[in-house]
């Protein structure tokens, strides 16, 4: 199975207005297509097709009958195959003030190029900062933002030249080079190795310990130790056990495993039913043959191969964790390689 890029994460919206404003006006990201309820009502009947429906699927078909008129999500275009899928919310969903008290999704990661200029840009938009620039762990230069909504962005310029991706993008739609990375805090470590590793056939392309972070907090705080000493001395605690690995899905593309000892977090059963982060999709080249290799490995997905209303094929898993993801294949007409379904 070829994973070829993480295409999209999706996130459900509160308020879709300025949601857009700052994903377009603030980041630069460029509106490709709107979906109505009436494609997903298509959509579903064409599912259907003759099998007899249970009640509550009957009672979603007529729901969509009734607001077929409404946008049901919108594709934000950041480069070629890179993208955020946001859903309208029409009903009450559950917020999640802080994501670091669950398992699952806590932030989605950007290359930029120019860190320094782009950083200014987004403070001269009134962007709020939550980390300010500074260098990472792993020495790249990186800041974090929230966008309106609580959902934590954050950007790196890698410092190695062998790392950039600069020259992949031949003609910038924004600042923006590609998603870099998905980052996970994992319960179930063992499982989800196994199932990013030996299941999708993914790879760690590095792993930073406890001691790397605790190496890191003395030189960044170096004028200031003593307020960070019983952090440091606590990470220093857990020694060489892995604090994040780097589970890589193409260059420069990672979905990061934060390792959770002795702290027990909630879980997220529907991420449908809440605001925010929906879903991870990764990209592959056959989706056919990603599907029959997952189901030979003993990989159960959710869902059979359908076509979608946005013209690509996908399906449905979820690791270990329960965090939701979809794998994709665009086909010849997907709106999301249409120029043509660009929304003005």
């Amino acid at each position: 199975m070829k994973i070829i890029n993480i295409s999209h994460i999706a996130l459900n919206a509160r308020n879709m207005k300025p949601v857009l404003d700052f994903y377009c006006d603030g980041l630069g990201m460029k509106k490709q297509f709107t979906l109505y309820y009436g494609d997903l009502l298509e959509y579903a009947l064409k599912q259907a097709g003759e099998k007899e429906l249970s009640e509550e699927e009957k009672k979603k078909i007529e729901m969509m009958k009734l607001i077929k008129d409404r946008p049901w999500l919108v594709y934000l275009k950041l480069q070629d195959r890179q993208f955020i899928e946001l859903f309208y919310s029409y009903e009450e969903k559950e917020e999640i003030t802080s994501r670091d008290r669950y398992y699952g999704y806590q932030k989605v990661g950007y290359e930029v190029k120019n860190i320094e200029d782009y950083y200014r840009k987004l403070l001269d938009k009134g962007i709020v900062m939550e980390q300010p620039l500074a260098q990472s762990a792993d020495y790249s230069m990186e800041f974090v933002v929230k966008d309106p909504e609580g959902n934590r962005i954050h950007f790196v310029e890698y410092t190695n030249e062998d790392e950039s991706t600069e020259t992949i993008v031949q003609d910038p739609i924004s600042d923006l080079l590609r998603t870099t990375q998905v980052a996970y805090q994992i319960n179930n470590a063992e499982q989800m190795k196994r199932y990013y590793l030996d299941g999708l056939g993914l790879k760690i392309a590095k792993s930073m310990t406890f001691n790397d972070c605790a190496d890191y907090l003395r030189k960044k705080h170096a004028e200031d130790l003593a307020s960070r000493m019983p952090l440091i001395l606590q990470l220093e605690q857990m020694g060489d056990l892995p604090w994040i690995d780097f589970v890589e899905v193409a260059k420069n593309q990672y979905i990061e495993f934060f390792y959770c000892y002795k702290e027990e977090k909630k879980t997220i059963e529907k991420t449908d039913k809440t605001y925010g982060y929906s879903h991870l999709c990764l990209e592959v080249e056959e989706i056919q043959s990603a599907y029959d290799e997952l189901v030979r490995k003993g990989i159960k997905p959710e869902t059979q191969i359908s076509l979608g209303p946005d013209g690509s094929y996908q399906f449905w898993l979820k690791d270990p964790d329960g965090n939701r993801m979809e794998l994709m294949e665009f086909t010849e007409h997907a709106k999301q390689l249409n120029e043509e379904g660009v929304v003005a």
